[in-house]
């Protein structure tokens, strides 16, 4: 197990460097003028259980917000251009994208775009809602490992730093000049502007695709198809994160799939220190095995090697054509 959590960062839930802090306003930037808008309801802890005692009405609240919103009635922004910079290591899953367009689909549906502040807190306190139901049904399934969905998820022991780096890793992050940045801005699914955030077209998609684990009475997924397909397209958007891309697939069709080979050949690319380059590679695994086009495979002794999944071959292609149209 620890060769393969060492693959996939199984149970993460670390804040990043620097990552300690709430995400605020830019001074000056206005708060939503929407009327009687939804509040994030925060859960207090059991930490006897690790696990939130969450009122029957907040339970109802957090559902309410991660349901298939209706967008009919709600603005929507022109995406932003994408940081040139490659996701950050510590973007270890992509699943956990989801539920920032949710919420926001959901807290726009009153016609007004909520600000930052009001949209990032109550996502990231609904996510660590998520998270711990994923948690409960996956031990109540026996998934463990890499089929455990609550990985990267906000259900760490201490609720404040778990909340600020789901904020920061998968939500947005402050720039030092000003501004935003972040996974939801870099992939085209929400837009910032005046202080409020808004979904774009790809990310009205992306919020209104089905999650069968949430939509669906047995599911079990987090992403469908429709969510891999959209993700897969933004990341090609990004020049340094499809420069990578293409340098991990290249390094696994060279290597055996033996995680010490695939960072030695990242390494060749990258003046890079040990432990940046393997979580790096990990992280990269983790994106990747949710677009389904890697997995892990466990072998004997404690050893573990990345395979090529179901989508390898189209998502390589895709990457390819990219690549030659650039």
């Amino acid at each position: 197990m620890a060769v393969e959590n060492q693959l996939t960062l199984e149970g993460a839930d670390e804040a990043p460097p620097n990552a300690t802090e709430p995400l605020g306003h830019p001074s000056g930037a206005p708060h939503s003028t929407a009327a009687d808008p939804p509040v994030a309801v925060k859960p207090p802890s059991d930490r006897s259980h690790n696990r939130p005692a969450v009122s029957p009405t907040a339970s109802r609240d957090y559902m309410k917000l991660l349901q298939r919103p209706t967008l009919d009635a709600i603005s929507r922004h022109e995406a932003a251009p994408s940081s040139d910079a490659a996701l950050s290591s510590f973007t270890n899953r992509l699943s956990p994208l989801l539920v920032g367009p949710r919420v926001l689909g959901n807290l726009s549906a009153g016609g007004a775009a909520p600000s930052v502040e009001l949209f990032t807190d109550t996502a990231a306190n609904a996510a660590r809602w998520l998270g711990f139901r994923l948690r409960r049904e996956d031990e109540a399934a026996g998934r463990r490992g890499r089929q455990r969905r609550s990985t990267a998820w906000p259900v760490g022991d201490d609720e404040g730093k778990s909340l600020v780096r789901f904020r920061n890793c998968f939500m947005f992050t402050n720039e030092p000049k000003g501004g935003f940045g972040g996974p939801l801005l870099d992939l085209g699914l929400v837009a910032v502007t005046g202080g409020e955030v808004f979904l774009t077209d790809g990310g009205a998609k992306f919020a209104s695709a089905p999650v069968p684990a949430i939509d669906e009475p047995s599911g079990v997924e987090l992403l469908s198809r429709d969510h891999r397909e959209i993700l897969a397209q933004a990341l090609m958007v990004i020049p340094d994160e499809l420069v990578e891309i293409q340098r991990f697939l290249s390094a696994l069709m060279q290597s055996s799939g033996a995680p010490d080979e695939i960072d030695r050949l990242i390494a060749a690319d990258h003046k890079w220190s040990d432990a940046q380059v393997v979580s790096h590679r990990a992280a990269m695994v983790g994106r990747l095995r949710d677009l389904q086009v890697v997995d892990v495979e466990v072998l004997p002794a404690g050893r573990a090697q990345i395979v090529r999944a179901s989508q390898f071959e189209d998502f390589g292609a895709l990457v390819s054509r990219t690549m030659e149209e650039r």
